[in-house]
């Protein structure tokens, strides 16, 4: 059957609710994990017990009435959240369960009692609530400042933290939420005795405003004033400090030197880790600092003449050695430190993998002996597991010999391991695996979803297409029923996003899953997907190619690409359409403004329109700063081409979009007025960066297929 438009938008995607968010306690006795027991996108807790593999189902839901307030909506956007019900948890030590929702805390004090409230948002909205190392103390965010309660509620909240009100202690930034992957702005010692934090001072930082236009009371209009740093303009002022829990004296880090704080940690011996960067993110230094805030030692020095991607790779060793990923080599491999000598000068880091692949993660690590890690070394379009020995260096491979993705999660101590596992033909399935043979003990999840054969879904092929430089790129291609439609040239729509960090074609579920591309290919569409230069996981001078300059030779990719398929008779030339959404909606507005000749269409998602109008820590990365930069900012904006355009347009935003905001489109549309360029627009009044209620987005699948289908 032709799978209904209306069925493109519905969350989870065929064969995509599977259980998530795993973590084994304390004492490794039990595994916990959210899992949907209707295939909808809602989501209760269960444990699994590790001797017995029995598997328990102990809350579905929490009473709150409460609307999300604007942090909890920001939250949600930036870990690009859409489920429902139980959405988070944390274990405690004793195998209690904390679970936060909507500025509530709720305690689960064994596995069949009620969870009992811990801190009722109508007191204390709590944001980012942690557990202490002891299981003893709940740490959480209000009001701008660090309290902790007893676990047990024995005692009132504890402001730990004062200061200025116009700073903030103990939440992360914009700037650390959305682009350096640091969620949180605190984190416990491993004593239990401290906090080291982080003070926000954006008193600097110019304010940008968003209107609740769509609001119905057009009497008192709702406004959100946000600091936003725009590239080339100030930054947040960060300082590290260290609060002792009992006095709240304050121990303060001396981080004037750097611009970006991107981790803390605490080691094993209640030292602090603190991970600094400059403006320009080709420096970072791994800094070692005691409680009192005392400078001891730099472990790392990290530089690149191009950018240093940040990483959770930072892993202690007993021994008194650090596990780190590097891009040194070209691409991201494993080495070896010495934690305790002074000068980092000195140090001679000893390389423990090497090759033309990289690391992805490293996921645990055994004593001073086998580091395991997930990684490209198979193949690029697949992840699995590995470990591999610091003595010998000899590499095992886990799970090759099972084809496609792999995200993992050990247990390291009980030799255990979650697998989620899918390929391009294979939905997701879940199984509790022993780490050292790979033996499955358990099956957590198999799929079941009607839709799979209902809507007839064939994967893509995935094909190497091989361009200039010794450049070979990856292409997923969604190639129509020749039964119904012949072999060709098809009319084409490239679905591209072409941006640093990010990864199209894979052997992944998720690609066959996709249900717009499905749903065009059964019209008889070719939908194209390219991994271009500039994308992730193929090392660094691969993905280097767009420094200073934007919007060039990713797009040059992709011509090629589709240049390389018409050659084949694959692709129609008369008939190439695009669509992509963030920087694949910038690449669209290049693509019709720069090669008129070959896009015939395009649709727009929150593009990126004008470079020095998105923040600081993504694009001066990418970029540098617009006074260093000049010619390349303006060579890398749309308006800059957006003369040439021909195509038909459809432009997408949300109003509410505190990421890329609608100013973006707005300038282009003063553009396209001064060139005489039409242009339809699509406006979600209610949405932020990515649309979440079902309504808009059925209507907004509806009018972009409409749009395609009836232009190409």
């Amino acid at each position: 059957m032709t799978i209904p438009r209306e069925c493109i938008s519905k969350l989870p995607l065929p064969g995509m609710s599977f259980p998530t968010s795993f973590a084994f306690s304390n004492d490794g006795d039990w595994l916990a994990y959210l899992k949907s027991t209707d295939g909808e996108n809602y989501y209760s807790l269960f444990v699994m017990n590790m001797d017995s593999y029995q598997e328990y189902e102990i809350l579905s839901s929490i009473p709150v009435t409460d609307e999300e307030n604007i942090e909890e909506q920001l939250r949600k956007q930036r870990l690009r959240q859409m489920s429902t019900g139980i959405t988070e948890f944390m274990w405690i030590k004793g195998n209690k369960i904390l679970i936060p929702k909507n500025g509530n805390i709720y305690i689960l004090d064994t596995f069949d009692s009620d969870p009992r409230v811990l801190i009722d948002s109508k007191d204390y909205f709590a944001i980012d609530p942690k557990a202490s190392p002891d299981g003893s103390n709940i740490a959480f965010v209000a009001n701008g400042d660090l309290w902790i309660v007893d676990v047990n509620g024995n005692d009132f909240p504890r402001q730990i933290t004062t200061g200025d009100k116009n700073k903030t202690r103990g939440l992360a930034d914009y700037l650390a939420q959305e682009e350096m992957g640091r969620r949180s702005g605190y984190s416990w010692a491993q004593n239990s005795t401290s906090i080291a934090f982080t003070e926000v001072d954006e008193t600097v930082v110019p304010e940008f405003c968003i209107t609740h236009l769509g609001d119905d009371n057009v009497k008192n209009v709702k406004q959100e004033n946000y600091k936003y740093p725009f590239a080339g303009e100030i930054n947040p002022v960060v300082t590290v400090g260290i609060v002792d829990i009992e006095t709240r004296d304050v121990s303060w880090i001396d981080t004037s030197s750097y611009e970006y704080v991107v981790r803390i940690d605490w080691a094993l011996n209640d030292t602090l880790i603190v991970q600094l960067q400059n403006r320009s993110q080709t420096q970072l230094d791994v800094i070692r600092y005691d409680t009192n805030g005392q400078y001891l030692n730099t472990l790392i020095k990290e530089r690149s003449e191009y950018w240093i991607n940040i990483s959770d790779d930072l892993k202690e060793c007993s021994d008194g050695f650090l596990i780190w990923t590097s891009e040194k080599s070209g691409f991201r491999h494993l080495y070896h430190y010495d934690f305790n000598i002074e000068d980092a000068n000195k140090k001679y880091p000893h390389s423990i993998t090497s090759g033309d692949w990289q690391i992805d993660k490293i996921e645990s690590n055994n004593g001073n002996k086998i580091v395991y890690f997930t990684s490209t070394k198979t193949s690029v379009t697949e992840k699995h597991l590995y470990s591999v020995n610091l003595i010998d260096k000899s590499i095992s491979d886990i799970t090759c010999h099972r084809r496609g993705t792999h995200t993992v999660f050990l247990n390291v101590d009980r030799d255990l391991y979650v697998d989620l596992w899918h390929s391009l033909e294979l939905p997701p399935t879940v199984s509790l695996r022993k780490l050292s043979t790979d033996e499955s003990l358990a099956t957590i999840h198999i799929t079941e979803d009607p839709r799979i054969n209902a809507y007839s879904l064939i994967p893509p092929k995935i094909i190497d297409v091989d361009l200039y430089e010794n450049t070979t790129l990856k292409v997923a291609l969604y190639i129509p029923d020749e039964s119904k439609f012949g072999r060709g040239p098809y009319p084409a729509i490239i679905n591209v996003y072409g941006g640093p960090h990010v990864q199209l074609v894979s052997n992944h579920w998720g690609l066959t899953a996709s249900l717009r591309p499905q749903y065009l290919r059964s019209l008889g569409f070719l939908v194209v997907m390219i991994d271009n230069r500039g994308s992730a996981r193929r090392g660094v001078i691969f993905e280097s190619k767009i420094k200073h300059l934007m919007g060039t030779f990713e797009l040059e990719d992709q011509v090629e690409v589709i240049k390389n398929l018409i050659d084949l008779k694959i692709i129609n030339p008369d008939r190439i359409g695009i669509y992509g959404w963030s920087y694949g909606g910038y690449m669209t507005l290049m693509a019709l403004s720069k090669y008129p000749e070959i896009f015939k269409l395009g649709v727009a998602g929150a593009p990126v329109t004008r470079w020095e109008g998105y923040d600081t820590h993504y694009t001066e990365r990418y970029m540098s700063t617009p006074n260093e930069n000049p010619e390349g900012y303006r060579k890398s904006n749309v308006s800059s081409h957006i003369g040439g355009m021909k195509g038909k347009l459809l432009l997408i935003h949300g109003l509410l979009d505190e990421n890329v905001h609608f100013n973006h489109t707005a300038r282009i549309i003063n553009d396209l007025i001064t060139h005489s360029i039409d242009y339809e627009l699509l406006l979600f009044p209610k949405e932020r960066h990515m649309p979440r209620s079902i309504k808009d987005r059925q209507y907004l699948e509806h009018r972009m297929m409409e749009f395609l289908v009836d232009n190409i």
